[in-house]
Formats: C-alpha cells, sequence, structure tokens
C-alpha cells in the first residue's frame, strides 16, 4: 500500500501540471467555456485531489 500511495501522489501531480497546461490553452485559444478549458479545469481538481489522498494515505501508513 505505500507504494500505492507512493504511485497515486506523482500521478496526482503530473495530472494537476496537464490539466493547468490543458485549461491554460483552451482559455487563450478559444475563451472560457470550451471542452479544453473545461477538462483541463476538472484535470486540475482530480490531480490535486489525488495528491491529498495519496499524501494521507502515505502518512497514516508511514506512522504505522
Amino acid at each position: 500500500m505505500l507504494e500505492l500511495s507512493r504511485i497515486l501522489t506523482a500521478a496526482g501531480a503530473t495530472l494537476a501540471g496537464v490539466g493547468f497546461t490543458v485549461y491554460g490553452i483552451g482559455i487563450s485559444v478559444d475563451g472560457a467555456g470550451t471542452w479544453e478549458a473545461n477538462l483541463g479545469g476538472i484535470a486540475t481538481i482530480v490531480g490535486i485531489i489525488a495528491v491529498i489522498v495519496g499524501m494521507l494515505m502515505h502518512h497514516r501508513l508511514a506512522e504505522d
């Protein structure tokens, strides 16, 4: 489970970064409300949540 928490944290950080980039591209090219901006925003939020969950898992497992 400790490995899973590390993978979840790393994948979440990557997803958040890519989502933020896609969001910026979507906003700058077409303006707000396009599918790129929506997809980027969702990916950023999901990535941040994955990082938080992965870090909490790692903290709980490292204490044991």
